[in-house]
């Protein structure tokens, strides 16, 4: 038993038993600069820089209230910091902190629709404030230095996906790639810069329909319909044959020729609906998207890699079914109730 545990608080039946927690995390907004003086219609004589948020605010989400306040800084930093808290009801530190920045994040989200510019939140803390408080009183808390992790900025670490040379080599020459080639590897290109999931998912997926778009391997069939699932293998009116290339399946199948196995393939076509609105872009979604992500960029990696000359035996190699990590360091631990503590 972890001294987290042995102090955490169980009804008769052995349940955790809910405490009051305060959470808060640092917001940073991008900096306000104002030009001043100068002759009118020209150019400031300088840039002095203003507070967005000057002075404590609140507001409500789901029945709680939040603070949103400025906190001191230097006038050197890159971003205007700002604390965002409230207080939360929930058996552990962990569960208060998930439940607080989901809220913290709606008012994150307006904030820099405003703005419209990205806001983050970072360096969230939970401390156990249940009455009787006591100055000096120990009690529990936990602090996320990167913020809570939340599953819209998911960024996944696949262990053992890919393997590369350990010391790269220069071709004796290098021959320009031609048009498709070229545009699909400067897309495979952002895709290895890109940090979030969602992110690399989407471009890798315009490699994907690249590739599909230069092979010959499209399947036909008769029009569908999309509402009823209905064929219609000829026009109602003129009885045309409505004969053409059925782009689902032809990206499935190319998945599958490029060693996806079928449920992966139809996995990542539903995934791809999130594109255009059809799928909502939720939790539950995103969590798939480590597993799909490293099937998605084996197929299209390995194809790629065929395109620019290298042989199928010879690094990177890239594979699919290895276990991912999404990581948010947490410290956990106990300190003295301060003044500032009750205060707040």
């Amino acid at each position: 038993m972890t001294s987290s545990e042995a102090r955490t608080p169980q009804d008769a039946s052995g349940v955790p038993a809910d405490r009051l927690w305060r959470v808060h995390a640092t917001l940073g907004l991008p900096v306000l600069m104002v030009g001043v003086g100068g002759a009118e219609g020209g150019f400031p004589a300088r840039l002095e820089r203003r507070r967005r948020i000057d002075a404590r605010r609140e507001t409500d989400v789901g029945g709680l209230r939040f603070s949103l306040e400025p906190r001191p800084q230097e006038e050197e930093g890159e971003l205007e910091v700002c604390e965002i808290a409230t207080k939360i009801s929930a058996p552990r530190a962990a569960q208060a902190a998930e439940a607080a920045v989901a809220a913290f994040q709606i008012i994150a989200d307006d904030l820099a629709f405003q703005l419209h510019q990205p806001v983050r939140l970072t360096q969230v803390e939970a401390l156990d404030v249940t009455e009787p408080v006591r100055l000096g009183d120990q009690r529990e808390i936990s602090f996320f230095p990167n913020g809570y992790p939340t599953w819209r900025f998911g960024s996944s670490l696949a262990l053992g996906s890919v393997a590369t040379v350990a010391s790269p080599i220069l071709r004796q020459s290098y021959a320009p790639l031609d048009g498709a080639s070229q545009r699909a590897f400067d897309w495979y290109l952002k895709a290895l810069h890109a940090t979030l999931d969602v992110d690399r998912f989407i471009i890798l997926w315009i490699v994907l329909e690249i590739l599909l778009d230069s092979t010959s391997a499209l399947v036909t069939g008769p029009y569908v319909n999309q509402r009823c699932g209905h064929e219609i293998a000829n026009c109602p009116q003129c009885e045309a044959p409505t004969e053409g290339p059925q782009r689902g399946r032809s990206i499935r199948a190319l998945l599958e020729k490029l060693g996806v196995a079928g449920s992966d393939a139809k996995d990542l076509w539903d995934m791809r609906q999130m594109l255009h609105g059809a799928r909502a872009l939720d939790k539950h979604a995103l969590l798939e998207l480590p597993r799909l992500l490293q099937h998605l960029q084996a197929a299209v990696g390995t194809q790629v890699k065929a395109t620019l000359g290298y042989a199928q035996d010879d690094p990177p190699f890239l594979g699919a079914g290895a276990p991912a990590v999404m990581m948010g360091p947490g410290l956990g631990g106990f300190r003295a109730l301060t003044a500032a503590d009750l205060e707040s």
